[in-house]
């Protein structure tokens, strides 16, 4: 179970055994999506912090993405914060390598690697850009497990959600 300070979620350690469960498989090489949903201020982001910790622990490479409630967001931002922390983790060059020939498809969640940052307006621009973060989380993932939490999804916006 993940080390949280005591008091910090009480009542939730049947969530936390589960969420503990999913973080092992995940350690252990598995893809596994995770949706956390509930009111305002119940403890989502609290908790995603406990299973942060707690992937942490199991040598679990950690990106975080929070979406933020400002009209006008950069499309995918939660998701270009948390390959940008990737980036900075891993290093440029290994994120790069990884990518190979989807660099270019992933550049508008990549732009830590700097260049261009097209818009994917397209739904086929939008399935190539998913199809390549998956092949590039796979790939990163040999080497590493990696665990995205992205929070505050009440305000994604649609780009963030395809």
């Amino acid at each position: 179970m993940p080390t949280i300070p005591a008091g910090e979620l009480v009542g939730r350690d049947p969530v936390l055994a589960r969420l503990s469960l999913l973080v092992e498989r995940v350690a252990r090489g598995e893809r596994v999506t995770v949706v956390i949903s509930g009111e305002a201020g119940i403890g989502k982001s609290t908790l995603l912090r406990a299973v942060g910790a707690h992937a942490d622990e199991q040598g679990v490479s950690i990106a975080w993405g929070t979406c933020v409630d400002l009209p006008g967001a950069p499309a995918y931002w939660p998701w270009s914060r948390a390959f940008d922390e990737m980036v900075r983790e891993r290093g440029a060059s290994v994120v790069r390598e990884a990518a190979g020939d989807d660099l270019a498809l992933l550049s508008p969640v990549l732009s830590g690697l700097g260049g261009p940052l097209p818009t994917l307006d397209d739904q086929r621009g939008q399935l190539l850009a998913m199809d390549a973060t998956g092949r590039l989380l796979d790939t990163l993932a040999r080497e590493q497990p990696q665990l995205i939490l992205l929070d505050d999804l009440q305000w994604a916006d649609p780009s963030t959600l395809t």
